[in-house]
């Protein structure tokens, strides 16, 4: 057996004894084991919830045609104690608690409908992503997922994978666009409007066509997303393209003209006393 081929095999091996027998891990932020069974066919939608609301999985009534399935969700491991258990995530950094969902269908049976899992995140100098752990290759992988900035809900769908390893990290970088705007109060500050970093956050931004950068403080929500504008908005503004924050008439101008409109930037958060 090769190294990698060991290392690989010790590290599965110690993958099923943290999730099925559940030793001596710590959980930081929310500490909880669920197995629950459900006999389909379902009269209505069935939810688990962890006990500090955390975690939140939905199973529709038609998840399965017929049968039993078996669900169970853990905390898998502390944040600050995951690189003790799987390869160092850097650049990544921990934002949460790492998960563990497995599901057990009936023989033969296939999800017919998938489930939905919300995980609640909390204001934050770092834009936070979801990730998950990918055994084959052994590294931590984006997962596709939707971001309710109001509720400040991360949601995922289970459509097929019977075991998921899952959690959120801080991105040390975030790539969008941004367009400028006037606030009242900040009209010649270098404020930022964000849906994402929380309020007095201090971000780099940099212009990605020109190279220039400016420093600005998070002193707005927003922009709007484009799925919440309204009618009369588009027939206004015109088509709508997302942008990742809005900066003051003042930041924009140290590195774009306010003609162009939208710029195209990188978004460095600056973390002066503590990591997050």
């Amino acid at each position: 057996m090769t190294t990698f081929s060991r290392n690989k095999f010790f590290l599965l091996c110690l993958l099923a004894s943290l999730i099925f027998l559940w030793p001596r891990v710590k959980a930081s932020a929310e500490d909880f084991f669920i197995w629950q069974s459900f006999d389909f066919p379902l009269s209505a939608d069935q939810k688990l919830v962890s006990p500090a609301g955390e975690v939140l999985i939905n199973i529709p009534a038609g998840a399965i045609d017929s049968g039993r399935l078996f669900v169970k969700a853990t905390t898998l491991v502390a944040k600050d104690q995951i690189s003790q258990f799987f390869n160092d995530p850097s650049p990544l950094s921990p934002a949460s608690d790492l998960y563990a969902l497995e599901l057990e269908l009936p023989p033969g049976q296939a999800l017919a409908q998938p489930l939905t899992v919300n995980l609640k995140y909390q204001d934050s100098s770092y834009f936070q992503e979801l990730y998950y752990y990918d055994e084959v290759e052994l590294a931590f992988k984006k997962l596709s997922a939707s971001r309710d900035t109001l509720k400040k809900i991360i949601s995922f769908s289970v459509n097929s994978q019977p075991k998921i390893i899952f959690g959120l990290f801080n991105e040390p970088e975030l790539v969008g666009e941004a367009s400028w705007y006037v606030h009242k109060r900040y009209k010649k500050d270098l404020i930022a409007a964000s849906r994402d970093f929380a309020q007095d956050a201090r971000l780099k931004i940099q212009n990605l066509d020109n190279g220039k950068e400016v420093t600005v403080i998070v002193k707005d929500y927003g922009p709007k997303a484009c799925q919440d504008w309204t009618e009369k908005e588009q027939k206004k503004m015109g088509p709508c393209r997302e942008r990742v924050l809005d900066l003051s008439k003042a930041a924009f101008s140290q590195i774009a003209s306010v003609r162009a409109g939208i710029i195209k930037i990188k978004v460095t958060p600056l973390i002066e006393s503590k990591t997050e």
